[in-house]
């Protein structure tokens, strides 16, 4: 109101300085606390799947969908893609059970091609069909889907180094590339070494 009453420019963190140096307001008991991060990771692969993908990419002018594995960080499939869509992703899920077995549950952002937050969706179905969970983050919170996150940052860093072919990155990633989080073992060494239980 001041600013414009009297035409000055001061900032909204100015006011409140002044204000708090006077003590004229109050603080919030929550202002300047971080949140703590709150690690999680499932116990036994295919218990949850997280499924992500990159905006379009100059290197490769498409998509890349990323299917990860959380207990083991096991990177099931890095595809490239024209379009991410219901089908296309259902499609690639169904190759990979076929391959490493059913997840017990999914976890997907709140993306067209996952729904967005219909639970009556295309891709709500697919899992309802085959038994899978479909979890969804919260809107604006990339954290949870964290795992995936921390991969497509990975490969920005390490691609070049793979002659840009995404197959090879993978496999280095899961079976050369070891993670302070899996005791300095390599994906795959986590993934196959539990009997899976789905």
């Amino acid at each position: 109101l001041i600013t414009q009453l009297h035409h000055l420019k001061i900032s909204a963190r100015s006011i409140d300085k002044i204000l708090n140096k006077h003590f004229l307001c109050r603080e919030t008991k929550n202002k300047g606390k971080q949140k703590k991060w709150v690690r999680w990771q499932r116990k036994h692969p295919n218990s949850l799947w997280q499924i992500d993908h990159t905006d379009e990419q100059e290197l490769f002018n498409c998509y890349t969908l990323s299917v990860l594995d959380d207990a083991s960080r096991y990177s099931l499939a890095l595809v490239k893609l024209n379009s991410v869509t219901t089908l296309v992703v259902t499609h690639i899920l169904d190759e990979l059970i076929k391959k490493f077995g059913k997840p017990k549950q999914i976890l997907t952002d709140n993306g067209s091609a996952y729904g967005l937050n219909s639970t009556r969706s295309k891709f709500d179905k697919w899992c309802k069909r085959r038994g899978i969970k479909h979890i969804r983050t919260k809107v604006h919170s990339p954290t949870t889907n964290g795992k995936v996150e921390r991969l497509f940052k990975t490969m920005d860093e390490e691609l070049e180094f793979c002659n840009n072919d995404l197959e090879f990155f993978r496999m280095r990633y899961n079976h050369f590339r070891p993670h302070s989080s899996l005791e300095n073992k390599a994906p795959a060494d986590v993934y196959h070494s539990f009997e899976k239980l789905f």
